[in-house]
């Protein structure tokens, strides 16, 4: 059975604020927080909750 790993939901503390985002692939948060980074601002990921995905095409019939 192949399980394919997203990201559901996403924390992140700006500012002295939490933000949440949502439905973020990690390449989005990644680069989201780099680009705060250039500006000259602080941001650091608090928690991640994941959704695992089951790809339905690979399960087997009973």
């Amino acid at each position: 059975m192949e399980e394919l790993e997203g990201i559901r939901r996403v924390e992140v503390e700006f500012e002295k604020k939490r933000v949440l985002v949502y439905a973020a692939p990690k390449a989005s948060v990644s680069a989201m927080l780099e680009a705060l980074k250039k500006r000259g601002y602080r941001a650091k990921v608090l928690f991640i909750e994941k959704k695992r995905f089951v790809n339905p095409s690979s399960r087997e019939e009973k």
